[in-house]
């Protein structure tokens, strides 16, 4: 969404293609780094900056603890008054306020894509097949659907997901204490982070 808006902002022809009926904003509360956050104030979208600081809660302090609970180390997250935090904010406040800012016209909802051609070589028009019938020509396709992707499989056949042994189980439930004085919590192990 965000790369949409910054091509379309910079006067190029721009669709976006969802399988979905709409831009989904599922998810949960995730950490925006302080990079992401820059990056949002570089993309110069009127008033995108300043929505997702007050829907985001600045972290205070990052807290690493072991799956018993017991306290790792807790450091606060220094920075000068005039840097931009890494936030604390719901998936949800984020795409929302992405796609306001994006012409309604340019997302495609119900794009199921099927395969694609890309003709006259690597410099050549790329051309989507959708399973509606629908057929979409352009300079340039990018594949952003995720880990379960159905368009990388069509555009690099070979890649396959590597499992590394650990089966993860996730959740989201509504709390209103947890993280509320911007705590970012991450709980460790012996093979890896949570």
């Amino acid at each position: 969404l965000l790369l949409g808006a910054l091509l379309h902002r910079q006067g190029h022809r721009v669709q976006l293609f969802e399988k979905a009926s709409g831009v989904r904003t599922d998810g949960c509360g995730i950490l925006l780094v302080k990079s992401g956050v820059e990056a949002i104030a570089a993309s110069g979208i009127p008033g995108l900056l300043d929505h997702l600081l007050a829907q985001g809660l600045p972290v205070s302090r990052f807290v690493v603890r072991n799956l018993r609970g017991d306290l790792i180390e807790s450091a606060p997250a220094e920075r000068e008054a005039t840097e931009l935090p890494s936030l604390l904010i719901h998936r949800r406040a984020i795409l929302e306020a992405l796609a306001e800012r994006l012409p309604p016209e340019l997302v495609l909802p119900g794009a199921d894509l099927l395969r694609w051609e890309q003709s006259q070589g690597p410099e050549g028009p790329v051309e989507a097949f959708f399973a509606d019938g629908r057929r979409w020509q352009g300079d340039l396709l990018v594949g952003a659907d995720g880990l379960f992707s159905r368009v990388a499989p069509l555009v690099v056949p070979e890649r396959r997901l590597n499992y590394l042994g650990d089966r993860v189980w996730r959740g989201v439930v509504a709390d209103g204490e947890f993280c509320r004085e911007g705590e970012f919590f991450v709980y460790a192990r012996g093979r890896g982070v949570y």
